[in-house]
């Protein structure tokens, strides 16, 4: 993220340089801020839940955006993130795919 000088916030993607659609930029954001929330300490739960909400509430006035496709954008990232217990397996592998999935489920509802 880049503060510029007038104080609008810009978030730089490098993982696949190109055009492509900001709105799962940001839902991608959003997923790894939602799976850091969930499985993260308190304090560090709370602050990026907090900011989490921020961060989505600018989104969708800036943009313009339609809060459910952003949800859902939220939710296919977060989908993705889960393969990341099967991927790189610890011993709570399980329960870290099992809450995941159920973060999704809660979005998509």
């Amino acid at each position: 993220m880049l503060l510029l000088p007038d104080g609008r916030v810009a978030l730089v993607d490098l993982e696949s340089v190109g055009p492509g659609d900001a709105m799962l930029d940001v839902g991608n954001f959003l997923a790894h801020l939602r799976w850091g929330s969930h499985f993260g300490g308190k304090k560090e739960a709370e602050f990026k839940d907090s900011y989490r909400i921020i961060f989505q509430q600018a989104a969708l006035e800036r943009c313009d955006w339609d809060d459910r496709k952003l949800a859902l954008s939220e939710a296919v990232c977060l989908f993705r993130i889960c393969t990341n217990a099967i991927r790189h397996p610890q011993p709570d592998w399980r329960r870290r795919l099992k809450e995941g999935l159920t973060l999704v489920n809660d979005i998509v509802g």
